[in-house]
């Protein structure tokens, strides 16, 4: 058994003992509310009600019981497809589940089989992190999954609301959104249209973002250079003998003068007054 799966992951695994599967009335068996996929793309399902009608269901679904009727905990996609497929019960292996490990189980699984978008993931997570306010590095032991991992997940919620659905209909990948996520909104909207629009690569994105660090750098000091008295500055320079920056701003002018030390801020001042005098 892999440790690193935590404890959700043991109670849904095979436990070397032999099963007994029930026949359940579908319409007895009621969703998690831990229920971490918020979404099954049509074609998957589509594909399963298939595979279900020409052989039949393979693998049970898993549930616990909640007075007469039953909880789903692992098999979503499987009683969805099922109950497409028009069948009114399902196999089904019942397990006796405590409240507080539902939720872990239901990430747990989904995680560990790659079912979910990276927003589902992080909302979850989330969930995990509130709900039974554990840190990340809590919630790592226990899910099996990175604290930076789990950190940059969870960074993902800051997006805006139309990057976090272009990941989520899988237009973006984790990649690109972990670059996304360091963007200011407009930057990080319009990239992410053209991530989606254009399919540009993770190093193609980061180029781009270089190359626009980079122009915005010379727009910086283009404009810096552009606010500058030079006329005033080298008539400085000739006066005190040492370099000067001469900055024009809307409530004055700035002059910036190198000093090395004290002294020599004293040596500069009593020039600049005994010139005065001698005028």
């Amino acid at each position: 058994m892999n440790k690193k799966l935590g404890k959700g992951i043991v109670l849904l695994v095979p436990t070397g003992e032999v099963e007994e599967l029930s026949e359940i009335p579908i319409d007895d068996i009621s969703p998690s509310p831990w229920q971490p996929r918020k979404s099954i793309q049509p074609e998957t399902l589509e594909l399963l009600v298939q595979s279900i009608q020409s052989t039949g269901l393979i693998q049970p679904i898993v549930v616990r019981p909640l007075g007469k009727t039953y909880e789903l905990i692992a098999g979503e996609r499987r009683l969805k497809a099922a109950r497409e497929a028009g069948y009114n019960s399902i196999k089904a292996i019942v397990r006796e589940i405590p409240d507080d490990a539902v939720m872990e189980m239901s990430l747990t699984e989904n995680i560990h089989r790659e079912e979910l978008t990276p927003i589902e993931i992080a909302e979850a997570l989330k969930n995990v992190l509130d709900i039974k306010k554990i840190t990340q590095e809590e919630a790592s032991n226990k899910l099996g999954i990175s604290r930076s991992q789990i950190a940059n997940l969870i960074r993902l919620l800051n997006l805006p609301e139309e990057v976090k659905s272009l990941i989520q209909k899988g237009a973006i990948s984790f990649g690109h959104a972990k670059i996304l996520v360091s963007l200011q909104e407009p930057l990080c909207l319009n990239l992410a249209k053209k991530i989606a629009e254009k399919g540009i690569s993770i190093r193609e994105t980061e180029n781009y973002l270089k190359l626009l660090e980079l122009r915005n750098n010379n727009k910086t000091r283009n404009n810096r250079d552009n606010n500058r008295d030079v006329f005033l500055e080298n008539f400085l320079k000739s006066k005190l003998s040492c370099k000067v920056q001469v900055m024009v701003k809307n409530d004055g002018l700035y002059i910036k003068v190198p000093i090395q030390s004290r002294v020599k801020l004293l040596e500069l001042v009593k020039e600049i007054f005994s010139k005065n005098e001698n005028q």
